[in-house]
């Protein structure tokens, strides 16, 4: 208990310091979302001190429903709240039945539905295909945890689905019906990333996981363990997995260098953004590396058009080559960038398991095999821990749902990206600026990352509820507060000519 209640000062703290930095790099008129988010994340971990798991969640769901309340900062709290708490969940039972899987996701959630319900009645949510992508991924997700079971499983994986996906995505989509909405999220992310980033410095420096008491506490004992890499702790996030909260924060980092127009000037955008930098070196992890890069990439795409990039690839290639030599030169930086022995293992079984899920695909390409079998069929591949770990996400999605599956899941992300390439010169002519370019970034990252990680629940909610963010961008006019952004970015012209405007 005292662990608990230690862990959870010393993160509130941290936080407090990097809502006050948040506070002074942005304008004035966005400093509320700084002191929010250090109040939620006080009274959030409060609540998950206490000591019995259904009074701390209790707790945890008041708490959501109290900040919530507030309509203009709701969706930012909930995607601040679901990035940044501690990954725990427990089995609800009906005696020898099982439930749901509530999680810490699942209690802001309902929070969340419940204060849904004291907010000033509007126009209705309206789904329109720009949503698509996200259904496409929770249509298959759900056929995955549903298939080849009773009608009684097939209720719960229902009940599942829209709590933990389909509820808050819907919520965050209710909650955007206005501009500064909008932004109040997108900084929220930008919140979100700082939090993460100060405790993972914090746990990397000082060698303490500190989320892991929280699952201590409770009496949930998952696979979590704690590694090394260059006599640094692996800084394990609030999933408590390096490579899945590197991947929350990649997804975070990206928002945050799409936000710039949000920022006092472009000092203060690259100060918060060496931060998050930080943060993830702390993670150690390839993964979150390579969606950052790969997401800011998109965003520069996005922004410049494809012969801006130019300069930013070859730059890019100069950066990796560097990095590249520096890892050869040196042991000590090859195990801090993740090129060490025990990442050459990771490697050498991300290879075996794809060469088997190829074949297993193969023998069933259309719509796959349920886990259960799979996991029979690769009983060699059986790691230490006890698991078989999918890794690869798309290949995970092809093995349990074909090629169907994975033309749905991949699909929906192409398609979200697409979307926002093509909606980036309306968005900026309403005046979104340079947040018009976020949904290209955002949808780049999560491609590049799934074939490293595996589709975990918070991660794809993540991403979903950033497509949102960037089709809430697509689809309203940036009326707001005023100076609310530095200046719109402006379109880049589409050729030589309409650069220069015609004499009479």
């Amino acid at each position: 208990m005292f662990s608990v209640i230690k862990s959870s000062i010393v993160i509130m703290v941290l936080t407090a310091a990097a809502m006050y930095l948040f506070a002074s790099c942005v304008k004035p008129a966005w400093k509320p979302v700084g002191r929010a988010s250090a109040k939620v994340t006080a009274f959030a971990f409060l609540g998950l001190s206490l000591g019995q798991i259904y009074v701390a969640f209790a707790a945890l769901l008041v708490v959501a429903a109290g900040f919530i309340r507030n309509r203009a900062h709701a969706a930012g709290l909930i995607i601040f709240l679901i990035v940044t708490l501690p990954g725990i969940a427990f089995t609800a039972m009906a005696g020898s039945l099982q439930l749901v899987n509530i999680s810490t996701e699942s209690c802001v959630t309902l929070g969340a539905l419940i204060a849904a319900f004291m907010w000033t009645k509007g126009k209705g949510t309206r789904y329109s295909l720009a949503d698509v992508p996200a259904f496409a991924v929770m249509l298959v997700l759900a056929f995955i945890s549903a298939r080849d079971s009773s009608l009684t499983n097939v209720m719960r994986v229902t009940v599942q689905i829209s709590l933990s996906l389909f509820l808050p995505y819907h919520i965050v989509k209710k909650s955007m019906n206005e501009a500064d909405a909008v932004r109040s999220a997108v900084l929220f992310v930008v919140a979100s990333a700082l939090a993460i980033s100060a405790v993972a410095i914090f746990e990397s420096v000082k060698a303490w996981p500190m989320y892991q008491v929280f699952r201590n506490q409770f009496g949930i004992y998952g696979l979590a363990n704690v590694k090394m890499r260059g006599g640094m702790l692996r800084a394990g996030g609030p999933l408590m997995n390096p490579p899945l909260s590197a991947a929350l924060l990649a997804l975070c980092f990206v928002t945050t260098f799409a936000a710039r127009d949000l920022f006092k000037s472009p000092a203060k955008h690259r100060i918060l953004l060496a931060i998050v930098a930080v943060g993830l070196f702390s993670v150690q992890s390839r993964t979150g590396w390579l969606g950052a890069v790969a997401g800011c990439m998109g965003v520069m795409l996005s922004r410049r058009g494809v012969t801006g990039m130019i300069a930013p690839v070859a730059a890019l290639s100069l950066v990796f080559g560097g990095v590249y030599g520096l890892t050869l030169a040196s042991e000590r930086a090859a195990n801090l960038l993740g090129f060490s022995v025990d990442a050459k293992n990771s490697s050498d079984y991300r290879d075996k398991l794809y060469d088997r899920g190829v074949e297993l695909v193969r023998q069933h390409p259309a719509i796959g095999q349920p886990p259960s079998i799979v996991t029979a069929q690769m009983e060699d591949l059986r790691q230490g821990e006890g698991i078989i770990d999918f890794v690869n996400g798309y290949l995970g999605i092809a093995l349990f749902s074909g090629l169907i599956g994975l033309a749905l899941f991949a699909g929906g992300i192409v398609a979200q990206a697409f979307a926002s390439y093509r909606a980036r010169r309306v968005s900026r002519a309403r005046g979104w600026g340079s947040l018009s370019d976020m949904g290209l970034g955002v949808a780049v990252c999560a491609g590049a990352m799934f074939p490293y990680i595996p589709t975990d629940g918070r991660v794809v909610l993540t991403m979903l509820l950033l497509f949102a963010l960037s089709n809430a961008v697509a689809s309203l006019p940036a009326v707001g507060r005023k100076n609310s952004a530095r200046r719109p970015s402006a379109p880049p012209p589409r050729s030589t000519a309409e650069a220069v405007p015609a004499v009479a």
